[in-house]
């Protein structure tokens, strides 16, 4: 394989990282949070740890063999696709964006190969009305969601203006 193939070694750090902080979460708050139980920090942001077998928001979430391992199949085929879109990436931010999304799929992925399920604790709240649990890889892949739309925002603006 060409070098100019190749992640960059700072990109492939940066995922890393990620993954680690990610799994690491997850281990501290399974081996210390009691499941379904909150733990509230501050009026909006609860600890409440459960899982989900299926993809954002809980769609898709019936707990059988399509959801444990289609989606991680699935998963697997979107993270190598994403890989060629990081390389090909031509600025700090295109490239931010695919390692944020790269670094919160790979950490989802080990935690739905390990257990079947993915491990979410971050729950937002007004209230008692409960907007949505998440973890950390989730945020991550928001965060690159986020740069992606800025970095073409950026880029068609400058087409725009020539």
């Amino acid at each position: 394989m060409k070098r100019e193939n190749l992640p960059n070694f700072k990109d492939l750090i940066f995922i890393f990282l990620l993954v680690c902080i990610d799994t690491s979460l997850k281990f501290l708050v399974e081996r210390w949070i009691e499941p379904n139980t909150f733990y509230e920090f501050i009026p909006f942001f609860s600890i409440y740890l459960t899982s989900n077998s299926g993809i954002a928001f809980s769609f898709l979430d019936f707990n059988n063999f399509f959801t444990t391992y289609g989606l991680l199949a699935i998963g697997i085929i979107i993270v190598f696709f994403l890989f060629r879109f990081l390389v090909n990436a031509d600025n700090l931010l295109g490239r931010l964006a695919f390692a944020f999304i790269i670094g919160g799929a790979i950490g989802n992925l080990l935690d739905r190969a390990m257990d079947g399920v993915v491990t979410d604790f971050i729950l937002l709240h007004f209230g008692s009305t409960s907007l949505f649990v998440f973890n950390p890889a989730d945020l991550f892949i928001t965060v690159g969601a986020i740069f992606f739309i800025l970095n073409e925002i950026a880029s068609n603006f400058g087409k725009t203006q020539s």
